[in-house]
């Protein structure tokens, strides 16, 4: 199912109903923004970057942080190990082949819900040596691959879609066009 809510806001309004409160989570590539609808008893982090987790320990010390790739740790835990998986603003770092890998297995991990976030098809955001944080992370923030919602409607996501998203790019020049972004959310329980 494929839905297109017409303004960023309202989007993100709208998700707030459909994302589900739960105990545990396993957040992959979260940088120094972890998922923020809620707080659960569990927040594991999965992040490569040592300056990202050093900021995260500082400004949300209940998060558990793992220093890897999702790539390296997913396949590590086991079935139904957590409640939800959230991949926000992170698929679109890795590799359309690796990406598959990291949805298969949090379909696999999850009890309950798999969220993801990303922008409609490839926007391209070249590697800089500081980061829209300003930080130095600016190698983990390329943009490698490119989704679409019809992609993972077809891996039975629904997906929430906005074709005006990102006014901006990482470090807030004005962007020519709008870039559309959405939501895809599967249900696994």
């Amino acid at each position: 199912m494929i839905k297109h809510i017409p303004y960023p806001r309202l989007l993100d309004f709208y998700m707030r109903f459909r994302i589900r409160t739960v105990a545990s989570v396993i957040d992959v590539g979260a940088g120094i923004r972890p998922m923020s609808w809620f707080v659960p008893t569990t927040h594991i982090v999965i992040e490569p970057h040592a300056e990202y987790i050093d900021r995260l320990h500082q400004t949300h010390p209940h998060i558990i942080a793992w220093h890897t790739t999702a790539q390296e740790a997913l396949p590590t835990v086991q079935d139904g190990a957590v409640d939800s998986v959230f991949i926000m603003d992170c698929l679109e770092h890795i590799s359309k082949d690796d990406g598959y890998i990291i949805l298969r297995n949090a379909n696999r991990i999850a009890r309950e819900q798999v969220v993801v976030f990303t922008p409609i098809g490839f926007f391209p955001q070249p590697e800089s040596e500081v980061d829209g944080w300003g930080l130095h992370g600016g190698v983990w923030q390329v943009h490698r691959s490119g989704w679409t919602p019809d992609e993972l409607a077809s891996l039975e996501f629904d997906c929430y879609t906005c074709q005006t998203y990102h006014s901006v790019d990482a470090h807030g020049t004005r962007l020519a066009r709008p870039v559309g972004a959405f939501y895809a959310v599967r249900d696994v329980s």
